[in-house]
């Protein structure tokens, strides 16, 4: 990846008069040159006919290398980071499609009235779900990286236990008003609860998604010059 990053900037290809770029890889390795010491210092030299292009070439090293370490999930804090970004996209998607259900409902014949208590209920339903799935999203990407003993995970398994439970709760005592309802009135809700499930889930996501950028900021192997080739 460094090495292709390199052959094409300084279009190396024709510095070596060399037509396939595998070649082009071998010509630029046999030029440099790489050593490290105890305290973690890496000395870097290249050759080339053109001095300038030596030094620019030993300095672009640290240049893409600085730039690879920013892209790569090489931290336990950048594989979390790179899980929970995943999951905000796709928990974006589909507020995104909630959303757009909703709209097309009201379009169609409007959103029937319930009463507060109902509504207030089932909206409340929907955040507890949302809360669990984002906990259980938490948890497995912990998994990958805890033991079944670290007390983050325990912490956040007990969270989701007690969630669960107040769900559970909630929907055991709602059960007796839900025939007060109209069949089109509980739809109604149900594609407000929708929304405010997936509503919940992405602001969730994208709070352990901040979480991981910053704990892998914290942890990002720092890469800095020392002394610039000449």
């Amino acid at each position: 990846t460094v090495a292709d990053a390199l052959i094409t900037r300084f279009d190396l290809r024709k510095v070596y008069r060399e037509e396939l770029l595998v070649e082009t890889r071998k010509r630029l390795a046999d030029d440099s040159y790489f050593s490290t010491d105890k305290a973690g210092i890496i000395s870097i030299k290249a050759e080339a006919r053109d001095p300038k292009l030596a030094a620019d070439l030993a300095n672009a090293y640290v240049e893409e290398l600085q730039h690879l370490t920013s892209t790569l999930a090489v931290t336990e804090a950048s594989q979390r980071r790179l899980f929970f970004e995943q999951q905000l996209q796709l928990s974006k998607d589909k507020l995104a499609a909630a959303e757009l259900n909703l709209r097309q409902a009201i379009e169609k014949g409007g959103i029937v009235s319930v009463d507060a208590q109902s509504r207030a209920a089932l909206e409340t339903v929907g955040r507890l779900r949302a809360q669990i799935s984002a906990k259980e999203v938490q948890i497995n990407a912990m998994r990958a990286f805890a033991t079944a003993e670290n007390p983050d995970l325990v912490r956040a398994e007990g969270e989701l236990g007690s969630i669960r439970r107040e769900l559970e709760r909630l929907e055991s005592g709602a059960v007796g008003g839900a025939d007060t309802v109209s069949v089109k009135g509980i739809d109604s809700v149900r594609l407000l609860r929708e929304v405010k499930y997936q509503e919940v889930l992405f602001e969730l996501m994208a709070k352990q998604y901040e979480l991981a950028r910053v704990d892998e900021a914290k942890q990002a192997p720092m890469v800095q010059f020392l002394d610039r080739a000449a």
